[in-house]
């Protein structure tokens, strides 16, 4: 055969050997797309409050009582919305108080207590983290908190930047 017809098939199949070999023996870091961890299993809290200008919504889990963890959460969270800026109008900030039998939702960003009763339902999630949970109650993403400044921090910026790029890419914001 000709040599430039063995040049131009080795042009095309030369990358798709390389690309296949960079797969397999892992050459390539893993790109990072969230600074979150994607929950394995579908969680939905039902009859979540709909606010048409909420598009996602920081949670924190509490237990009945509340100690020192479970308000260095809530600070935690009105940091972030604080740092939001424009952006916080489309979040909210929430703290859920799991009750006997109901979950009990509060606002963190109003003055006042507003407290949603969600019906007779359970969630078996981790307390020491922060959820972020889309309008319809979905929880999408966890961050774990670990009570630590240099590692809180470092995860609060991943969870600024997650929300700015979730607002940004939201094609349902007027």
């Amino acid at each position: 055969m000709n040599k430039t017809l063995w040049v131009f098939i080795l042009c095309f199949i030369a990358p798709v050997v390389f690309a296949l070999m960079a797969l397999k023996f892992s050459w390539l870091e893993p790109a990072q797309t969230n600074y979150g961890q994607f929950l394995n299993d579908e969680k939905i809290i039902a009859n979540w409050p709909e606010n048409q200008h909420t598009k996602w919504s920081l949670v924190a889990i509490n237990q009945q009582v509340c100690e020192k963890a479970c308000l260095s959460k809530k600070q935690l969270i009105k940091n972030v919305f604080e740092v939001l800026g424009k952006h916080n109008l489309y979040v909210g900030a929430y703290s859920l108080n799991q009750q006997s039998d109901s979950l009990k939702l509060n606002d963190l960003v109003s003055s006042k207590e507003l407290t949603h009763d969600l019906a007779e339902q359970s969630l078996t999630m981790n307390s020491d983290a922060i959820y972020l949970v889309d309008h319809r109650g979905l929880v999408v993403l966890e961050y774990p908190v670990t009570y630590q400044e240099s590692s809180d921090n470092d995860m609060k910026r991943g969870l600024i930047k997650d929300l700015k790029k979730l607002l940004n890419y939201s094609r349902s914001r007027a």
